[in-house]
């Protein structure tokens, strides 16, 4: 339930800020010019920096808070802005059927999964460590908060210094529409895209991290 309102929280919050975007360019003949305007290096830094106006400051729930403070914290946003730099996609197949057409797409790109799997072995030794020295943990959620967000922090920077992300591809649908102006625009982002592309299955390893709990060892 946890990863679901996570989930459901930051895809809504990408999804608000995103159709607000205008990604059309005059003079696109084909649904793969509109596309490859999408994909662009520059337009992808746009819709990645839009991340800025996401904070756990608007979540009413404070674990979705703790987890969006993670997704927006510095260490993962640089990754962030690695894999942007390192897409590389290639249109496999287009369908057009009158105004509409979908191309799908087969992109290139980093997966966050080893860092974060990295990360989560990491704070798991520091919160034991923090057992072991008998400090007592707050039962206020905010206290709880306050006392763990430096050490996942730490631990994202520590796996990211140490830990890289692994390559991988995901295939994406582009649904594109021809406008008024007989010109191809993207009908809107795919949540392919968000999730697995642009935030580098964030969600995904989030939750087999928690899934699989058990399976850290405190070294201590």
């Amino acid at each position: 339930m946890k990863r679901q309102i996570i989930a459901i929280v930051l895809l809504l919050a990408m999804t608000a800020m995103l159709c607000g975007c205008e990604f059309s360019v005059p003079f696109l003949s084909k649904p793969e010019d509109a596309v490859n305007e999408f994909m662009t290096q520059d337009n992808l830094m746009e819709v990645l920096s839009r991340f800025d106006d996401i904070s756990s400051e608007d979540v009413d729930d404070i674990a979705t808070a703790f987890w969006v403070d993670v997704l927006t914290s510095p260490s993962v946003k640089s990754l962030l802005l690695d894999n942007v730099r390192c897409i590389s996609y290639n249109i496999t197949n287009t369908t057009i059927n009158g105004d509409k057409a979908t191309v799908t797409v087969l992109i290139t790109h980093f997966d966050m999964s080893p860092v974060i799997d990295s990360a989560f072995g990491i704070f798991y030794n520091k919160v034991m460590d923090l057992d072991a020295s008998g400090v007592e943990v707050p039962e206020d959620e905010d206290e709880l908060m306050d006392l763990l967000m430096p050490l996942i922090s730490q631990s994202i920077k520590e796996a990211v210094a140490k830990t890289k992300p692994s390559e991988t591809y995901t295939k994406v649908l582009f649904d594109c529409i021809k406008n008024s102006s007989m010109i191809w625009e993207l009908e809107e982002i795919p949540d392919d895209f968000i999730e697995k592309v642009l935030l580098m299955n964030f969600e995904y390893a989030l939750e087999d991290c928690l899934n699989n709990l058990d399976s850290y060892e405190y070294r201590g």
